[in-house]
């Protein structure tokens, strides 16, 4: 009966020896990709693309989510132009409170027929001097919810805009 007994705690100690090898051994892979919400700026894309757009309307982007940046700098570039356009781009964010989109930042007019880039950054913190030439500059955090607003003004000569506005968003 001994015998039997350390048969038994000999067998069942080296089972347990096994499994902790095992469970020590075997460490669960990861996934070495960037998480959904990467921890560095991020490039939006192109929010805004005006091809030809006529004057007198306004050109809303995709309601964009912001997860955990802290500001936006939106570029805008014309490309192509008819008559004598006049238009500025806005950078809003949304109050679900009072269902209302309010304006962060507007960039200057732009109604120049050459390639100019216009920039709209808002930014909690922001510096004046950090502001692009052609730039304007906002100290306050971007919202969780937010957009970019093209507003197209009436001109002479039945005038059309070929445009975009791409955005970069920072951690």
């Amino acid at each position: 009966m001994k015998n039997s007994f350390l048969s038994y705690l000999m067998k069942a100690g080296m089972a347990l020896a096994f499994t902790a090898v095992l469970l020590v051994g075997l460490t669960p892979a990861t996934a070495q990709v960037p998480a959904s919400n990467p921890p560095y700026n991020v490039d939006a894309g192109a929010l805004i693309t005006m091809s030809a757009a006529a004057a007198s309307q306004t050109v809303n982007s995709a309601t964009q989510t912001n997860l955990d940046k802290i500001g936006v700098v939106c570029t805008s570039i014309q490309t192509a132009v008819s008559g004598t356009p006049s238009w500025t781009y806005l950078i809003q964010g949304y109050d679900a409170g009072t269902a209302t989109w309010n304006t962060l930042g507007t960039s200057s007019t732009i109604s120049t027929s050459t390639t100019n880039i216009y920039s709209v950054w808002v930014q909690s913190g922001l510096i004046a001097a950090d502001v692009p030439t052609n730039g304007v500059g906002k100290s306050v955090r971007l919202p969780r919810t937010w957009r970019v607003s093209a507003v197209l003004a009436a001109g002479s000569g039945g005038p059309t805009v070929t445009a975009k506005v791409g955005c970069n968003l920072f951690k």
